[in-house]
């Protein structure tokens, strides 16, 4: 049947037909990627229990069924005493990989410095913006080119494949935009309320460390 239709159609409906059909996957893969986060936080509420009472590894694997990225287990443990939990968790998930954790000292710190500064933070997101916009416009480029040429030239399948290897990239550069702007809005003053209330290692007066987001 497929086969009757391509010939009704033509050829140069193959391409176009090609796309409809990755989108229509990808739209199928977001709604089981929505249904799996649902089906997560069913499963943490099922196994959650007290911080304390959870070795590192099962809390660890835990709070990941809610926030979707593995957070060290000190730092649950220590936002899970503190007011407002689970949206601390989130807000700090999203700037995770802009994050460090060090191990020796018990605190958070920004991996490179240029992420805790806020004029070379603004220079980052506008280039990530421009490249942004570039990549969008190249594989719309490629697009047109893919829709316009004959599919059985092997040109409109190169078209079509930069015009996903560039939407791909467009898309990679909106995420890190938006996660540098997470950071921007509330990343210092969350690592600073984290780190007051994580305490130092192999410390038997329980202090807490000093507060502050850069690595020592």
């Amino acid at each position: 049947m497929l086969d009757q239709l391509l010939v009704l159609l033509g050829k140069p409906f193959v391409l176009p037909a090609a796309f409809l059909l990755f989108g229509a996957w990808t739209f199928n893969k977001l709604n089981v990627l929505h249904d799996s986060k649902r089906r997560n936080r069913i499963e943490f509420l099922e196994q959650w229990q007290s911080p304390d009472g959870m070795d590192d590894m099962r809390l660890e694997v835990t709070i990941r069924h809610l926030i979707g990225t593995y957070l060290p287990a000190d730092v649950v443990r220590s936002v899970g005493r503190a007011p407002f939990p689970t949206q601390t968790l989130l807000d700090l998930a999203d700037i995770w990989p802009l994050v460090h954790f060090d191990h020796q000292t018990r605190r958070l710190g920004w991996k490179k410095q240029v992420f805790g500064e806020p004029g070379p933070r603004r220079w980052w997101r506008f280039f990530l913006f421009l490249g942004y916009v570039a990549f969008a416009l190249v594989a719309v480029f490629f697009l047109n080119m893919a829709v316009g040429t004959d599919p059985s030239k092997p040109v409109a399948w190169i078209c079509g494949v930069n015009t996903l290897m560039f939407f791909v990239l467009a898309a990679s550069c909106l995420a890190r935009f938006d996660t540098l702007g997470d950071a921007g809005k509330h990343g210092d003053a969350l690592l600073s309320r984290i780190n007051a209330a994580l305490p130092r290692r192999n410390d038997p007066t329980g202090r807490r460390a000093d507060r502050g987001t850069k690595q020592p």
